[in-house]
């Protein structure tokens, strides 16, 4: 198991760091706090490591330094609508991040309405997976929303969302 004393250093200059070890959000935050100086890294999966909203909160600070990530999964990770606050911040604040993937991570139709907001205001988000997140017909409309006045974001994935004939209306009008 990872220790809490345990210290992470990551200095070699990697391009995509793969990790699913369910470490948590202790581990994580390690790991993401190593990461601050490293400026090359481009891809980061960290998805099914039961990172819940603190874990989300380290990485959120420091995505907001790097500024050469481009693709961000947290799948199969607790974030629920606190965690999706905190992604939030990052996709609103990233010059660079263009993929980002947070299918099953449980943020429901509020956090829905957090990163529909936020993708307004992304500069650089063209890819977004978010299936299996429970947002139903309002978070539908959240993101439909999103779509009629976001120009950047290309593909939205929202299969198995409890999403009923009114959000895939709200959906099919305003996409």
């Amino acid at each position: 198991p990872w220790q809490s004393q345990t210290t992470a250093s990551i200095n070699a200059e990697y391009m995509g760091i793969y990790l699913s070890n369910i470490i948590g959000s202790d581990g994580c935050k390690m790991i993401f706090e190593a990461l601050r100086s490293n400026f090359h890294l481009e891809i980061l999966n960290v998805s099914a490591n039961n990172i819940g909203p603190e874990g989300l909160d380290t990485l959120s600070d420091v995505l907001t330094e790097n500024f050469t990530m481009k693709a961000l999964s947290l799948n199969e990770n607790p974030l629920e609508a606190m965690g999706a606050m905190y992604l939030a911040e990052t996709i609103e604040r990233s010059l660079s991040l263009g993929f980002l993937e947070i299918n099953n991570t449980n943020v429901g139709p509020e956090g829905a309405c957090l990163l529909a907001e936020a993708l307004k205001l992304a500069p650089s988000l063209m890819y977004l997976e978010y299936a299996h997140n429970h947002i139903g017909d309002d978070g539908a409309e959240y993101f439909a929303d999103t779509l009629l006045n976001k120009s950047v974001l290309t593909y939205l994935d929202l299969w198995q969302n409890d999403i009923g004939d009114a959000g895939a209306a709200e959906l099919g009008t305003r996409a």
